[in-house]
């Protein structure tokens, strides 16, 4: 499963997954990870899959750009509650 958060939220993501039992490989440090990938090394648990967590979508120096705060902003406008009399 691949989910996507906010980059200042990968290390505490990641870290509610390793309490919740996953596992993770070995890797360096959050900030050498997210330069090298678009998300950070596979967190797996038996019987639970495989999590990556993402901070974006398109890998670091590619020329595409993702506005994921554009992105946002739009999925909070189709969610949010309409007021009555609308």
């Amino acid at each position: 499963m691949d989910l996507l958060l906010p980059y200042h939220q990968l290390g505490p993501g990641y870290n509610l997954l390793l309490e919740m039992g996953y596992q993770a490989p070995a890797f360096t440090h959050i900030e050498k990870e997210t330069h090298r990938h678009h998300h950070l090394p596979p967190l797996t648990r038996q019987g639970g899959g495989v999590i990556e967590l993402h901070w974006t979508l398109a890998a670091p120096g590619s020329p595409q750009h993702i506005d994921l705060d554009g992105l946002q902003a739009d999925y909070n406008r189709e969610i949010s509650p309409v007021s009555p009399g609308r």
